[in-house]
């Protein structure tokens, strides 16, 4: 039995983040038919099909608070801090599980008992807040790797924007321990390659959910709405980054737009839940619902959580998406459903560069009222051609995707003999 351990897993309420996990999950099964695969989660109620979850280090230091959100315990963030580390080693060298819970106990057992590590794909590197913890704390989780004595290994991540030197400097001392690093964007590889320029195994990949497979099939959706479909997925960027100070504008422009561009088709707004928490400020559902106030056309706001599987066959249905969230426009993608994205970080910027569509994407500090309208409205007239183009450009980034763990899986076989 070969006993693997993923970091960094956020939360199965992050639609995303369970298809990345489904996703890494399928690939090792096929590698390692014997895998015993645990995941550290952030979120402690998130569910992983064939899977052990023990609490992440940034749940022991953390309190999820659903209506005020994420809030850092600062003794316990001390204390495990200090003692995580001496407690890996001596469990390394001594077999002896040391620790001040019971859960910091299983998840140092989870690290001493893995045979091979892998950080989760997404893009939590960055910087962020007023002293970056939650950047600390994922690297921190890296070094526990180390201490363990653990091969590491890094699936398809988007990596910065890192605009602090001190971010910088921490990263890049952590990186060029990993075994491999896998990136998902361009924007990415450059600034590892600044970062860890002699680095052996940097690999330019494309985000692993282009290899999604649903775990069972969902039926089609039926809504008595007029035709075209246009989806939308939205987020509340400003509760979640102090430094976005125009989360109100933004929200009015894409009312304001997708009830002219509406009106003019006789179609219909649908309303996707991409994220659903597991706080207040990263549910799309708050924000969707207060967009959804603004309009007067027909609509539906989905307010139940739905599986990445029954989200898939929904995007598939659209006629259009205005994806803020990017793995709702990966989903739309998957099935050639072309897309206006609004990218409040580089990922989606860079996801689309790589299939030569960035124009289809614009900043959420350019977001106008007048810019999503004729977005969406050459979108829709153009829907022949932009599927044509998503069709020829999907299967070479699908390959790639495919081969992200087979490529660690490999390597570890290889190094471990």
């Amino acid at each position: 039995m070969t006993n693997v351990l993923i970091l960094n897993f956020h939360s199965s309420a992050n639609v995303g983040d369970q298809a990345l996990m489904e996703t890494a999950v399928q690939q090792l099964q096929q590698e390692l038919p014997d895998a015993n695969i645990t995941v550290a989660v952030n979120d402690v109620n998130s569910v992983i099909p064939d899977c052990k979850t023990v609490p992440s280090l940034y749940a022991l230091c953390t309190q999820l608070d659903p209506a005020r959100g994420i809030r850092w315990r600062l003794l316990p963030l001390a204390i495990y801090l200090a003692t995580c580390m001496p407690f890996a080693l001596i469990l390394r060298l001594t077999t002896l599980n040391l620790g001040v819970s019971l859960r910091q106990r299983e998840l140092l057992h989870a690290y001493y008992s893995a045979d091979i590590i892998l950080s989760c794909a997404g893009g939590f590197l960055y910087s962020s807040g007023k002293i970056g913890l939650p950047l600390r704390i994922s690297l921190y989780t890296f070094w526990l790797a180390f201490a363990s004595g653990k091969p590491l290994y890094i699936l398809p991540q988007s990596i910065g924007p890192l605009w602090r030197p001190r971010d910088r400097w921490i990263t890049a001392a952590t990186l060029q321990h990993v075994s491999i690093i896998q990136v998902r964007d361009q924007q990415s590889a450059a600034l590892i390659q600044e970062l860890v320029p002699s680095h052996p195994h940097i690999q330019f990949l494309t985000d692993l959910a282009l290899a999604y497979v649903p775990l069972q099939p969902a039926a089609p959706l039926a809504l008595a709405l007029p035709k075209p479909w246009i989806g939308v997925t939205v987020i509340d960027w400003g509760g979640q980054n102090k430094r976005f100070q125009t989360q109100q504008q933004f929200e009015t422009a894409v009312a304001n737009s997708l009830n002219r561009i509406a009106k003019e088709t006789g179609g219909s707004v649908i309303f996707l839940p991409q994220v659903t928490g597991p706080t207040a400020n990263q549910d799309d559902r708050i924000v969707a619902q207060r967009v959804a106030a603004q309009l007067a056309v027909p609509m539906h706001v989905f307010t139940d959580p739905l599986s990445p599987s029954k989200l898939h066959q929904i995007y598939s249905q659209l006629d259009c998406l205005l994806g803020t969230r990017m793995h709702s426009v990966i989903f739309a993608v998957l099935s050639n459903v072309p897309f206006v994205g609004i990218a409040y970080l580089p990922k989606l910027f860079g996801f689309a560069a790589q299939l030569e569509i960035a124009d289809w994407v614009v900043a959420i500090e350019d977001v106008t009222e007048a810019a999503l309208y004729e977005r969406i409205g050459v979108t829709l007239e153009q829907i022949g051609t932009k599927r044509a183009t998503l069709a020829a450009a999907l299967p070479a980034k699908q390959a790639i995707a495919q081969s992200a763990c087979a490529t660690i899986v490999q390597h570890w076989k290889t190094s471990n003999g």
